[in-house]
This record gives structure tokens, sequence and C-alpha cells, in this order.
């Protein structure tokens, strides 16, 4: 499911104190009901003078368009309409970027988030070049959502490369009328269309809440899973996933919601960026709960050491090409989900 979220954080809202709002509204204990009544007949004297004027006002107006009574009745409606349509007319949002998430998302007991790397790939890619070259089910994330799916599992798949989007003021189309798209299709040279592209680039405008995929990785976290009623929690990082994994664990709240939550990590082949001045009680996570299949030689989940820093136990994808190590080991992978999650 394809869902649109304006990545910004909601603005906080204060209340009055329910007393504050009371008193609004109860007249003080010295008060009489005389003079209640003489200040409600005093304002229901100013409403009706108020309206009086208006009146006036509209007559003259009229008259200086020189109206009869059924043309500014009609004039009235107009103005009224229009308003009304204005006031439903929705204002452009900022710029939004898709998050994918299964229809179960918010309400099963454990969910697995996807979280691929960097570069061009965009949601539900391990390896562009696989897709293209191979097959999608060996570059894309289908064999995992599928194992997922099977567990009964919620699923959220994190978008973290679409940083900004184009200005549509500015990236319609070109002087000319040519999109950079249609520039490139026609066989325009590059000395035309890449100018364009260029300017179009430039006024991207930034995606509040997902400014870098850390970021992203971080508005998904806190927006979709802290308020789910996952129990349990797993997550499969491949390349630069692991950077944004570590971003988590970067952010107090989350910390602490993974700590308790977070079953397991599995990298394919991933950065694993903790360092030794992050907290003990994540390296003491990492080395007992993560485990990266690494681009290797070696046979299939055969042991490839540890990590310097965390003490995280690495194994062999079962091959040495690192945009094939996520379709490689995931049957591994969701073996020792199971086993965790005994």
């Amino acid at each position: 499911e394809k869902v649109m979220v304006p990545l910004s954080a909601e603005k906080e809202t204060t209340m009055e104190p329910s007393s504050a709002r009371r008193n609004k509204h109860v007249a003080a204990p010295q008060e009489t009901a005389t003079e209640v009544v003489a200040e409600q007949k005093e304002s229901v004297t100013e409403v009706a003078a108020s309206a009086a004027v208006q009146k006036e006002s509209a007559t003259e107006a009229n008259a200086a368009e020189h109206l009869t009574d059924e043309e500014a009745d009609a004039k009235a409606g107009d103005e009224t309409s229009a308003a009304a349509v204005s006031s439903k007319r929705p204002t452009r949002p900022g710029p939004q970027v898709p998050i994918f998430v299964s229809e179960n998302a918010n309400t099963a007991d454990t969910l697995l988030l996807v979280m691929q790397g960097s570069g061009a790939v965009r949601p539900g890619m391990w390896a562009r070049a696989l897709c293209t070259n191979e097959s999608l089910e060996a570059g894309s994330i289908y064999s995992y959502l599928d194992k997922a799916k099977e567990r009964g599992w919620g699923i959220i798949v994190t978008n973290p490369n679409e940083n900004s989007v184009p200005n549509p003021d500015i990236g319609a189309a070109s002087d000319d009328g040519k999109s950079a798209v249609d520039a490139y299709w026609l066989g325009t040279t590059d000395a035309e269309w890449k100018p364009f592209a260029r300017k179009v680039a430039a006024s991207a405008e930034r995606v509040k809440g997902s400014e870098s995929p850390q970021e992203h990785s971080q508005y998904v976290y806190s927006t979709f899973v802290l308020p789910s009623q996952a129990k349990k929690v797993f997550i499969v990082a491949h390349s630069f996933g692991g950077m944004c994994t570590g971003a988590l664990f970067r952010n107090a709240t989350i910390r602490a919601h993974l700590l308790t939550k977070c079953v397991a990590v599995a990298f394919t082949d991933a950065i694993n960026d903790i360092k030794p001045s992050d907290p003990s009680e994540v390296k003491d996570f990492y080395k007992k709960k993560l485990i990266n299949w690494v681009a290797s030689r070696r046979k299939l989940n055969a042991s490839e050491g540890t990590h310097r820093y965390t003490g995280s136990e690495e194994r062999s994808a079962g091959h040495d090409t690192h945009e094939w190590t996520s379709a490689c080991c995931v049957d591994p992978v969701f073996e020792w989900f199971d086993h965790m999650n005994k």
C-alpha cells in the first residue's frame, strides 16, 4: 500500500486550563441577574447596530454599481458561493515522498522494516542493475516480502533516497516547452538539455524530515513503528541501510524502543558504522542481535569473523559481488529470524 505523507513534524498545540475555559463562559459570582440581562441587551443592541451599518454600506455599494435589489441578491449569492469554494480548495502541500506499508503494519504483532542502500535505487529494489539485467527475483525485495507475509508480519519499506522533489513551477518545461525527459528521448543534444536539467535539479525542494537517508529513516520509525501495536520488530538493511540503522540507535527515543522491541537485525553486506564512542548498550545489542551477511567467495553462511568494534557476527552471503548479497542470503536470514523469535 502506498502512503503519501508530508515529511514534516506536526506543530504542537497547547490548551488553556479547563478552569480558564470555564471562566470565560460563567458570570462572576458578584454579578447580579439584572446586570447579566443588561449586558446581554447591550450586546444585542450592538449587534443590531453593526448589522444596520453593514446593510447601509452594501446598499451604497449597490447604488454605486447601479444594481437593482434582485441583482444585488444574485451578487451576494455568487460571493458566498465563491467564498465557500475557496475555503474548501486545498492548499498546495509541501514536498512529499511515498513510503510503503502493508495493510496490517499498524496492527500486526510483528513488523519487518526494510532499508535499502543509497544511490539511484528506489523502494522495492536492492540493486537496480540486477532488476534490469538479471531478474526481479535477484534485484528486488520480493523474496523478503513473501517470507514476511508467510509469517503474518507487517511490513514497512523506507524510501531514503528521495530527499528532494522538483519545483513544479520550474520543472514543468523548458523555455521551448520541452521537459528534460522529453528532450532526452527526442534526441536533443547534451548541450541543449543538460542546462535545463541542472536548473530543475537546483530548484528542487528539500523534503522536510527526509533531508538525508538517516533523517528519513528516523522519521519513518517515529511515524509508523513507534505508534504501531507491534510487540516485535525485525530489520533487514542492505549497504548504506546499515548507516541508517545506526542513525536509529542515535536517536534516544528510537534507541529505547529498539532495545526493548527489536528481536534481530540482518545486514546484507551493509555498513556497520558503530564506533567505540557509541553507548555500550548499543554495542552489546549489535553483538547479540545482529548478523552481517557479507560478500564472500566462501560457501553460504560460512563464518567471516566478527566486527572489530561491536563483536557482531559476520557470515558469507554466498556471493562475492555486493549487489547479489541480499538475494543470495534470504533463506539463512529468515532462518535466523525464526531462531531469534522463539
